[in-house]
């Protein structure tokens, strides 16, 4: 058994089998990089706005974390069907849809930042509204 740390998290998943997920000395989950990436149960869906009204995206059924830049609009999200829907049903015209699953990095943020939240502590997940 070899134990490996790194913070190149694309690295780890090409290489181990198995993966650690450790914040602030705690141990947050254990398992291939597919199971980690499944246990952050999020995904990313990304799209053009003509128009941002941050407090209905804000809103947004399953909403984990929103990043938006001129008109693309960001979002990871516990459920990428209800999130669109949302958009849609709001009369919103989303352009260039995507819909894609977490890379390990992204797993890694959400189980981190979902314990922190849990736990009190300031959660920093880069460029949030």
């Amino acid at each position: 058994t070899l134990l490996f740390a790194t913070h190149y998290l694309e690295e780890a998943d090409q290489a181990a089998d198995r993966i650690l997920v450790i914040n602030r000395g705690r141990l947050l989950a254990d398992g291939t990089p597919a199971e980690i990436k499944a246990r952050a149960g999020a995904r990313r869906l990304s799209f053009r706005l003509d128009r941002i009204d941050e407090p209905f995206l804000l809103g947004l059924p399953g909403l984990v974390n929103l990043e938006v830049r001129h008109d693309l609009v960001q979002i990871q999200t516990s459920d990428s069907d209800a999130t669109l829907y949302a958009v849609l049903d709001a009369g919103y015209r989303p352009r260039e849809i995507e819909v894609t699953s977490l890379g390990l990095e992204q797993a890694f943020l959400a189980i981190t930042a979902e314990d922190d939240r849990a736990n009190g502590n300031a959660v920093t997940t880069g460029e949030t509204i």
